[in-house]
């Protein structure tokens, strides 16, 4: 009489290897805290541009006061004309709309030697690109003031949409504005600084 013999199946459960479930499990875990530190990562880079900013602007305020200390309390005009601060007159900033102006850059270059431009100045998408300037600068406050004109506004371009205006010490700075507003592009949040006088 043959006998046949009986393989058993081994059982595998009490091995060390992972099931496919369980791969994709810590698959799909790491990938959630990679986006979430990637997005703090993101969030953290834009608030440094940010604060890089406000220190540009500053350190063009101070440029611009020494300025007009120098020439009879006048600040260097535009003629109310939007200029692009830093690049020649034959390069454009704010979407093409605006362009540098040499003698401005020429007036501010006894106070500071290299002008500064927005930390993501080499994007050429980045609608404002470089620091934009006017004299007499023109305001847009809350309403009902609306328009208001003073000796000078600076504007940029912001990453991140500021709940309060934060202009580094102007006697007033105009508040951010959302997308599509009035004065900021569609493409970007946007805030504006300057001196008003007597305001």
């Amino acid at each position: 009489m043959l006998r046949r013999k009986v393989y058993r199946q081994k059982d595998y459960r009490g091995g060390k290897g992972f099931t496919l479930i369980e791969l994709l499990v810590v698959i799909s875990i790491i990938g959630t805290l990679s986006t979430i530190a990637m997005t703090s990562l993101n969030g953290a880079r834009a608030k440094a541009r940010d604060t890089a900013r406000y220190s540009d602007i500053n350190e063009i305020k101070v440029a611009l006061e020494m300025y007009a200390a120098d020439n009879g309390g006048d600040y260097p005009s535009t003629g109310g004309v939007l200029v692009c601060l830093g690049i020649p007159s034959t390069e454009s900033c704010w979407g093409g709309a605006t362009f540098g102006n040499d003698s401005i850059n020429a007036a501010l270059a006894p106070y500071m030697p290299e002008i500064p431009k927005d930390p993501l100045y080499d994007q050429t998408t980045r609608v404002y690109r470089t620091y934009v300037y006017r004299s007499p600068g023109n305001y847009w406050l809350p309403s009902p003031v609306n328009t208001v004109t003073g000796a000078y506004a600076i504007a940029f371009q912001a990453d991140k949409y500021s709940g309060t205006p934060y202009c580094g010490g102007w006697i007033f700075g105009a508040f951010d504005q959302p997308p599509g507003s009035i004065h900021c592009p569609s493409g970007g949040n946007c805030r504006q600084c300057g001196y008003l006088g007597g305001l």
